[in-house]
């Protein structure tokens, strides 16, 4: 069965509602279409297009692989608006049931070097972003997601990618 995708924003985990729209479907949400990057092949996934205050390019701060594993640290990604200058966290494996950071406490006082800023290969430090969940079989609600998918545009070289992707479950 071919996974079909989902764009109605009420659908959303609830803390990425206040930056998401409905996907229109080009830039950096094409990569996103076909489900390809569900880990589980589950037949159902959405696909949002991150917006703050009419804003839509954004810094990408990712969980810092360099640090090793701490199970004191939740698997997050903040996005950082170019117009605001405010953070904010597009992705936290915390807020979702199934992962095993499932714990509201973790997360929240990450020190800085946690993350680390995504840069493009033409050394772009600002991108357009979709994010993708993969929604488990069972989901009973918007947060119980079972995979997640940031997929960025550098409007500088116009160069486009999946950069991170997490197992939620």
């Amino acid at each position: 069965m071919k996974p079909t995708p989902d764009f109605d924003v009420n659908n959303a985990p609830d803390y990425v509602k206040p930056y998401i729209t409905a996907s229109d479907k080009t830039g950096p949400a094409e990569l996103l279409l076909e489900g390809s990057w569900c880990g589980h092949g589950e037949p159902l996934f959405r696909i949002y297009d991150v917006t703050e205050d009419d804003n839509n390019i954004f810094k990408i701060f990712l969980p810092n692989d360099d640090l090793g594993f701490d199970e004191r640290m939740t698997n997050s990604v903040k996005l950082m608006s170019i117009k605001s200058g405010r953070s904010f966290f597009i992705y936290d494996a915390g807020k979702h049931p199934a992962s095993f950071y499932h714990v509201t406490e973790r997360g929240k006082n990450d020190p800085p070097e946690h993350w680390k800023q995504f840069i493009c290969n033409c050394d772009g430090e600002i991108f357009k972003c979709s994010i993708g969940f993969e929604i488990p079989g069972d989901s009973s609600q918007p947060n119980d997601t079972s995979w997640f998918a940031l997929a960025a545009e550098c409007p500088d070289c116009k160069r486009k990618g999946i950069v991170y992707d997490n197992e939620t479950a």
